[in-house]
């Protein structure tokens, strides 16, 4: 099963390091949210534990960033999925993140496509 969806950027790592705590807190509680309902579309509650995912990120951003800007970006959607109970963690045993790529775009957001499944070659 392919679950797509996308989530706006509201800040990038640098910024989110010059942010108060109590707003990146609030921004990453908006996130889980936005993910869990995205994913609840697919499924009747509670969210049943599917063992693996794989997770596809392309970002969409007025200009390239870094490569470790577009971790840190995906890494709090990679932990919104965690937190939807979609799989137990974040582990290779559970997940399998792929390189976010990027898209030149003056809007900013992630698109996310999650394949929930087995994973190739067996567990």
């Amino acid at each position: 099963m392919k679950i797509e969806f996308n989530i706006p950027i509201v800040f990038s790592l640098n910024t989110y390091k010059r942010v108060h705590w109590g707003e990146t807190y609030k921004q990453q509680r908006e996130i889980d949210d936005q993910v869990y309902w995205e994913i609840r579309k697919c499924f009747k509650q509670p969210v049943p534990d599917h063992g693996f995912v794989r997770m596809t990120f392309t970002i969409h951003y007025p200009w390239e960033l870094d490569l470790v800007n577009r971790w840190a970006i995906v890494k709090v959607i990679e932990d919104a999925v965690t937190k939807s109970q979609l799989i137990p963690d974040d582990t290779p045993k559970h997940s399998e993140p792929v390189q976010p790529g990027w898209v030149k775009d003056k809007e900013k957001y992630v698109h996310v496509e999650l394949e929930v499944g087995e994973k190739e070659g067996g567990k």
